[in-house]
């Protein structure tokens, strides 16, 4: 049913190492672009850090978040990494990113 209604769902890893969603959204951009919008909300006033993106089967994806990533923080470092057959048999076409704050 998710699939026939385009929704994406993201998730945060928790304090404990487990997934917890945060969100959900129809279609890919709107999931992007709500990435950013709360990575925005968890840094608050703070914009320094280090910054990577992983994706599996989504190159295009990547560079959106990447261009997004570069406009609205100072990153001191951004990789994009591709994710290995193992984790995309499992994610399918996904995207994820990792934040270290420096402020």
């Amino acid at each position: 049913l998710g699939g026939l209604l385009n929704l994406k769902v993201t998730f945060t890893v928790d304090r404990d190492g487990r997934f917890a969603p945060v969100g959900r959204v129809r279609g890919t951009t709107p999931a992007l672009q709500h990435t950013v919008d709360w990575i925005s909300a968890q840094r608050g006033e703070r914009t320094r850090g280090a910054f990577l993106v992983l994706h599996a089967m989504s190159r295009k994806n990547a560079a959106w978040l990447q261009q997004r990533l570069e406009s609205a923080f100072e990153a001191v470092e951004l990789q994009v990494i591709e994710a290995g057959i193992v984790i995309a048999t499992h994610t399918g076409t996904a995207w994820g990113v990792a934040v270290l704050p420096l402020d």
